[in-house]
């Protein structure tokens, strides 16, 4: 048996022409096989047994014989060679058929309307990976990276970071178009004269939280001011319920615009306009700092960033 000194200093290719020699039977055939010269094999075969001190052949009318050391050398070396080979053949297949579980978090809209109808696309190109989706706000996200949950996170960009920046990296992601909207009888009842700030906000609303800040974001991206009070007759985190809401002629909602993009193509929604630009809410990849991804969450990152365009998102960076 070799002892590791000299296994460490040994030339392993010497092994491989050995294992070459005794599966094609001659000098010759190994050669060939090996895309060598016969003189070649026969210099590696007599380092091979220098190098390990040992006769290895018994050399007959330029025929070689294995001998008893040479067939104990060679009953280790080919089911290691084999065994290398069946490694690399399956590292190849994984490289080339990437398999594995991808464990996302992402806020439930954008993972019920998105991620997942972009998954569903990917699993046909890559049929042995599997998606676990963890559902819920960036702080509850950030909090399952930090555990080790969660291998990459989309969330709503925002201050819960900035205590992570040496743990977490932030990258951009999309842009997520938001728009007041609402039903077409509640736009010709009450604001077919005009839709001004003090018009808006005397008007009944749906929102995401009962001290109605976020469509309070929208005013203030939009007037550069917020509204004290608001009437709101439905509070609901469900952003299709709001949809819902707003359809059914509630009030006025801030929805994402490419949940209602067919709606308002056929007039059952209107967007309010003010002339600025929509508010654009930042959708941020966040994972481990310096994290080295493996194949299966690159492709899925690339597919998800080439596919955002098809449901109106924008992506940044």
């Amino acid at each position: 048996m070799l002892n590791q000194p000299v296994l460490s200093k040994m030339d392993l290719n010497l092994l491989r022409v050995l294992a070459s020699f005794a599966e094609e039977r001659t000098v010759l055939a190994a050669a060939q096989a090996l895309r060598i010269t016969p003189s070649a094999v026969s210099q590696a075969l007599k380092r091979l047994e220098n190098e390990v001190g040992l006769q290895l052949f018994v050399r007959s009318h330029k025929k070689l014989t294995l001998t008893y050391e040479g067939r104990r050398l060679l009953e280790s070396v080919i089911p290691s060679f084999h065994g290398i080979q069946e490694t690399m053949d399956e590292l190849t297949n994984r490289k080339n058929n990437p398999t594995g579980v991808i464990r996302v978090g992402a806020p439930t809209e954008f993972a019920v309307n998105f991620l997942i109808p972009t998954f569903s696309s990917f699993a046909e190109s890559y049929p042995n990976i599997s998606l676990k989706v963890k559902l819920g706000s960036p702080r509850a996200l950030i909090q399952g990276l930090l555990s080790n949950e969660l291998d990459f996170a989309y969330c709503d960009d925002g201050p819960y970071f900035s205590t992570h920046r040496s743990t977490l990296a932030v990258e951009h992601g999309f842009k997520e178009e938001l728009v007041m909207a609402c039903s077409r009888s509640f736009f010709e009842r009450h604001l077919s004269t005009g839709a001004n700030f003090s018009a808006l906000v005397k008007l009944r609303h749906v929102d995401y939280v009962e001290d109605h800040s976020a469509v309070n974001i929208w005013y203030k991206h939009h007037f550069k001011k917020t509204a004290l009070r608001l009437d709101l007759a439905l509070v609901s985190e469900n952003v299709h319920a709001l949809i819902r809401g707003i359809k059914q002629g509630l009030g006025l909602g801030m929805v994402p615009s490419y949940l209602v993009e067919n709606d308002i193509r056929r007039g059952d929604v209107v967007v309010i306009s003010t002339g600025r630009s929509e508010l654009q809410n930042p959708i941020v990849l966040v994972q481990h700092q310096d994290r080295i991804l493996p194949l299966r969450e690159k492709l899925l990152i690339s597919f998800v960033k080439k596919n955002g365009k098809n449901f109106g998102l924008r992506a940044q960076g």
